[in-house]
């Protein structure tokens, strides 16, 4: 999502690729949706980024999502929640 909304990402082949993106556009005619939307897409990385560093250091994906662990799935949650937003 943030690669589209930005129009900015790094292949593996090609490095960096931007171009125009949405962001400069919506900017350009609503800086406060621009500024929300960013905002938005960063809670939405931080909160995915916990998960797959609470992944890759504490418990996989399926235990984190498992019956009987509120904090894993508090984790998993707050993705959702944030790609909700």
């Amino acid at each position: 999502m943030r690669a589209v909304w930005f129009a900015d990402y790094t292949s593996r082949t090609d490095g960096k690729v931007a171009g125009p993106s949405l962001q400069g556009l919506v900017a350009a005619t609503d800086p406060g949706l621009a500024r929300q939307m960013r905002q938005r897409l960063d809670a939405t990385h931080a909160a995915a980024r916990a998960m797959v560093d609470r992944a890759e250091t504490r418990e996989a994906y399926d235990q984190m999502i498992g019956d009987g662990n509120p904090a894993g799935n508090a984790v998993v949650q707050a993705v959702i929640d944030s790609l909700t937003e």
